[in-house]
């Protein structure tokens, strides 16, 4: 054993004894002030199991395979998930009724109606999730630890997110990662019990492969972004469709630059990922019941206006009677899906720090659009690629973010790394030329 592991090892130890020394009964009493709304018969029990499972977790990462630095890199991450899933989350549980709640309920029943469970349908898988990490991986009874569990998921798909990042760069750069993993919203958004770090998971992993196949041209990573892209549309069907439309652009342009004897395997793995496009399009449109032009419309204009409540929702989404009305609005709802709140439109704590993120991302977008030469970027493989990927996943919740500027927040998880993946590049692009020069 290296002495920098034996040193990361006293760090992690010596942090969860603070942890738990810090336990005093003003402490106690506030995680139990805290912690009413949470459906648990013992909540200090309750809490406790899921210190232990943080510990656990972070023990997996010191002893994994991985390389030191991404594996001192991931332990700060993982400590500061932590912090967020067993600390800063309690003040969001106290404030809000959170659906987390249900699937901890359906978690701790002795029996799961397996049968409920369909492809696309979030909300069963992780209720049937959850339930076997209680009753077969013994996690406990406990909604801290399933919450813990569910945060390293989520970190397991922010770390695909840099390992892409990197091979799309050419090397890896631990910043990177601290960039990815400890931008707020991803931060926050991906350290709950739900749908959105599995989402993340899966996004993460699409990501991953499709980069690691543009850097080595094989065709096995291809489907590697596949079982990403089958996770994350089981979480919400229409990421099948938002993550297919800009492959589909990608294998286009990546025809004349794959030697002729590796044509058959890229055509192959198309096939495959169009033929599983079709096989979800039946329940895509069992979901929304829309079979046709004017269904769809009025499925969006449904959609659009329920989730007009809670302290977030606004009245700004007008009345989509036709094609033409909804294209009218998307480039107004594109940009609330991609950059709003802005500072000042939710009035609490978690809107103003997600308006100043908001903030920061236009104006390094911005900047690094003006000086790392994206004209040149975008026409790339993999600059298509990306660009594509955001103008589709806008344009689908384009409908759905503008209504409630909290819920947008959330949605914005699975795409928020793309667009901290595409600053990432314009700086490297930037320094590329400058030492260039």
């Amino acid at each position: 054993m290296s002495k920098i592991l034996k040193v990361q090892i006293i760090i992690f130890g010596f942090l969860i004894c603070i942890a738990f020394g810090s336990f005093s009964p003003i402490i106690l009493s506030t995680i139990t002030a805290f912690g009413h709304g949470i459906p648990s018969t013992d909540i200090l029990s309750d809490y406790f199991t899921g210190v232990f499972w943080a510990f656990l977790l972070g023990i997996f990462i010191i002893f994994s395979g991985l390389e030191l630095h991404d594996k001192t890199a991931l332990l700060v991450l993982w400590i500061c998930k932590c912090l967020v899933t067993l600390g800063a989350m309690l003040v969001y549980e106290n404030a809000y009724g959170l659906d987390a709640y249900y699937y901890f309920q359906v978690a701790s029943q002795p029996f799961y109606a397996w049968k409920s469970i369909t492809f696309g349908q979030g909300t069963e898988i992780v209720c049937g999730l959850a339930w076997i990490l209680v009753h077969v991986f013994k996690v406990g009874i406990s909604y801290h630890a399933l919450k813990v569990v569910f945060s390293m998921i989520g970190l397991l798909g922010i770390y695909f997110f840099y390992l892409g990042v990197s091979e799309l760069v050419g090397k890896r750069v631990r910043f990177n990662l601290y960039l990815l993993g400890l931008f707020p919203s991803v931060l926050f958004w991906s350290s709950i019990l739900g749908k959105d770090p599995l989402n993340l998971f899966g996004v993460g992993l699409y990501f991953y492969g499709i980069c690691k196949w543009y850097r080595e041209e094989k065709w096995l990573y291809l489907f590697l972004a596949l079982a990403g892209m089958i996770v994350a549309s089981a979480m919400r069907s229409w990421y099948f469709v938002i993550l297919f439309l800009p492959l589909l652009i990608l294998f286009w342009k990546s025809w004349n630059h794959v030697p002729s004897f590796g044509k058959g395997s890229l055509f192959s793995a198309f096939l495959v990922v169009f033929g599983v496009l079709l096989a979800s399009l039946p329940m895509i449109s069992e979901r929304f019941k829309a079979n046709d032009l004017d269904q769809a419309i009025s499925a969006t204009n449904t959609i659009s206006h329920s989730w007009g409540y809670g302290g977030s929702a606004v009245s700004e989404i007008p009345k989509f009677t036709s094609l033409g009305s909804m294209l009218v609005f998307a480039p107004y709802g594109m940009f609330t899906a991609l950059f709003r709140p802005l500072p000042g439109e939710v009035m609490n704590g978690f809107g103003l720090i997600a308006g100043l993120e908001n903030l920061a991302l236009i104006y390094l977008l911005f900047r690094f659009a003006l000086k790392s030469q994206w004209n040149l970027w975008i026409r790339t493989r993999m600059g298509t690629w990306l660009i594509t990927l955001v103008l589709t996943w806008s344009a689908i919740y384009c409908f759905i973010s503008p209504q409630n500027l909290g819920s947008a927040v959330r949605f914005k998880l699975q795409i928020l790394p793309i667009l901290i993946a595409m600053i990432i590049i314009g700086k490297w692009n930037q320094e590329r030329i400058s030492c260039a020069e």
